[in-house]
């Protein structure tokens, strides 16, 4: 697993100005559909069809970025 995590740094460090814009909309997407007002069965809904436009290599991504997103708020909840 060490091992994934270090190609997964490298990638992100080296194509961040490519694929952070795409998780930052994401991220914003699914925070909207989180805060609005629709039943959590509507939430869940509209979280699947969303999923459901991404790519098993998107996903991928997407599963990685937020384990090292997890790794680093962890570290920096140790920190402060």
């Amino acid at each position: 697993m060490q091992k994934i995590r270090e190609n997964y740094k490298f990638f992100q460090d080296s194509e961040n100005h490519i694929v952070g814009h795409y998780f930052r909309g994401l991220y914003q997407i699914l925070k909207f559909i989180d805060y609005s007002d629709l039943t959590k069965e509507e939430k869940e809904s509209y979280s699947r069809i969303l999923r459901a436009q991404l790519s098993t290599d998107e996903l991928a991504l997407l599963y990685f970025n937020c384990r090292r997103m997890q790794t680093l708020s962890a570290t920096h909840s140790l920190d402060g």
